[in-house]
């Protein structure tokens, strides 16, 4: 078994997620199989990425023959000693159970069993109708960074290239091989740019009273929040001088201050959603016109036709008989006109309806609104949980 090993600088503004524990308790991992089976197929490679102090090391482990796989079974049960948590781009489908079998017919035991592990595919995966890619491969997620690879090849068609090599060893067809996996792993790091969406769906955003206005003249609303990227050391520039590390450098994401790695836009049923740079700008629009609020207690009601409105029947006790009619759920209401603005969730307090079951509820809409900073932190992330 070959065991290579590469140091890399840490890519430039580093996005680390913060719910993660200490960046050396952390491995990436990536295999490399002879089929999609394990009951017909070997794992040839598995490439490592660790966290170290000031760099980042790419290890990975190389079968010359199907007879050293439990070889690289072994190495990589050595490289997940004193790991907390395992990183994979959909290692819980592939990865994992391919190498719990993998382990059990060797007798040996698996390091995963015991590891929690990150699959960064599900959680990118899970926000599809947010980022709307043409598809979830790594490849494709690496393009929405801006992320171009030198490799060409699937792992796929690399099952060839390796069953070749084993009759006909070459350093050509193995440096292929190698550089597959390693750009695997290079830029999974780079992935955790996709937290940095998440932080708009935990609500993590400050409001900014400042670029939040009502545009009277459209009816619209724009509510601006601005985030702020968490510190990262990023280590020396010492090892920036292998070939590897500069492709690298210069391969990475682009060199700002930017919270958000690329810019997102969404219009729809008259909303915009701007996402980019530090902000996430949302256009509201409005509704002007007449709302209805409906009492939920609508036995204690009796509705006014001539009014065309609903009173408590402490009240309505002032009207003739003749006047009033029982109250139920559908006219126990009272009106209001003016503006108002659509809600996505129950949690605010007096919920207007153009009509009497329609699903969109509303809250009369006033500036002192914008002042609320808790209020439109929580409904910015109420619009986002409801359409994406």
């Amino acid at each position: 078994m070959d065991i290579i090993r590469k140091a890399l600088p840490y890519p430039k503004d580093f996005f680390f997620p913060s719910f993660l524990p200490d960046k050396e308790e952390i491995l990436f991992f990536d295999i490399e199989t002879t089929g999609l089976s394990p009951k017909s197929a070997q794992i040839y490679s598995i490439g490592l990425l660790l966290f170290k102090a000031s760099e980042m090391e790419i290890v990975q482990l190389f079968a010359n023959s199907l007879s050293e796989e439990i070889e690289v079974l072994q190495g990589f049960q050595d490289y997940c000693k004193g790991k907390t948590r395992l990183i994979s781009f959909n290692g819980k489908a592939f990865d994992t159970p391919f190498l719990e079998k993998s382990y059990s017919q060797y007798g040996l035991k698996s390091p995963l069993t015991e590891l929690p592990q990150l699959d960064l595919f599900k959680m990118i995966q899970s926000r599809k109708k947010f980022y709307q890619l043409p598809s979830y491969k790594l490849k494709e997620c690496e393009r929405f960074l801006g992320i171009q690879r030198a490799d060409v090849y699937t792992g796929g068609e690399l099952v060839y290239v390796y069953l070749e090599y084993l009759k006909h060893p070459t350093e050509e067809a193995k440096a292929l091989l190698l550089q597959h996996n390693f750009e695997d792993l290079l830029y999974l790091p780079s992935l955790f740019s996709f937290f940095a969406y998440e932080e708009l769906f935990q609500g993590k955003g400050r409001y900014c009273r400042e670029k939040s206005e009502l545009l009277s003249e459209e009816n619209k609303l724009r509510l601006c929040f601005h985030f702020t990227k968490p510190t990262f050391p990023s280590g020396t520039e010492e090892n920036t001088s292998t070939a590897e590390a500069q492709a690298y450098s210069h391969n990475s994401l682009e060199e700002n201050n930017a919270f958000f790695p690329k810019a997102i836009s969404h219009r729809f049923e008259g909303f915009q959603l701007e996402v980019s740079g530090q902000e996430a700008v949302l256009e509201i629009p409005l509704f002007s016109g007449e709302a209805k609020y409906f009492f939920k207690n609508f036995k204690d009601y009796d509705y006014i036709p001539a009014k065309d409105m609903a009173l408590h029947k402490s009240l309505s006790q002032l009207y003739p008989k003749e006047e009033k009619q029982r109250a139920k759920a559908a006219t126990a209401y009272q009106k209001k006109t003016g503006l108002f603005l659509p809600v996505f969730s129950d949690n605010f307090p007096n919920l207007f309806q153009k009509e009497y079951k329609e699903k969109q509820n509303y809250i009369p809409f006033t500036p002192e609104l914008l002042e609320n900073r808790s209020l439109m932190e929580e409904y910015f992330l109420a619009f986002l949980l409801h359409f994406f």
